[in-house]
């Protein structure tokens, strides 16, 4: 039987996943330690949180002192380095993905060996892009329609050009 845990400052994220966890706890990541003792948990998920919080790097140490021996970490962030950033960036001078206002949420940003210098002691297990190609009006200055084959291609062969990344490390 699996036990599932959830942390995060929303206590309203929290109201609504409650129903699938065991247990959920309110904390600031940028404040506080993650309230758990170490070698606790099998698997820990950081998807997403990394660029919303001030000292990511103190977040990763967190998740790695509380996984056992032989854990997993599976980890999600938007890649810095993408292809849709850059294209942007040279196209129009700005990015949706980078530039505030238009991005107010993300204080910090990634690729993958900023990402290795924090969880310097893990051994990578998969490494892959998220999204690949996907140019949308959300994300990039005007929509420019990627087939779904150059999206998995992007995504496995050129992951340093996807738009997100997805780790699995172990311990």
């Amino acid at each position: 039987k699996s036990e599932v845990y959830g942390i995060d400052i929303s206590e309203e994220q929290l109201r609504r996943a409650k129903k699938y966890l065991k247990e959920a706890r309110v904390v600031d990541l940028d404040e506080n330690e993650v309230p758990y003792k170490s070698a606790f948990f099998d698997i820990v998920i950081t998807s997403e949180i990394l660029e919303h919080v001030f000292y990511s790097e103190k977040v990763l140490k967190e998740a790695i002192r509380t996984l056992k021996k032989n854990g997993y970490l599976i980890l999600t962030y938007p890649n810095s380095g993408s292809l849709q950033l850059r294209l942007s960036l040279l196209l129009t001078g700005s990015s949706p993905l980078l530039n505030y206002p238009k991005n107010q949420e993300h204080i910090r940003f990634f690729d993958k060996v900023d990402i290795l210098k924090m969880v310097n002691n893990l051994e990578i297990v998969h490494y892959q892009g998220l999204g690949s190609f996907l140019f949308g009006k959300w994300n990039f200055p005007f929509k420019i329609i990627t087939p779904r084959f150059l999206q998995v291609f992007g995504n496995k062969l050129l992951p340093n050009l996807a738009i997100g990344n997805f780790f699995i490390f172990k311990k």
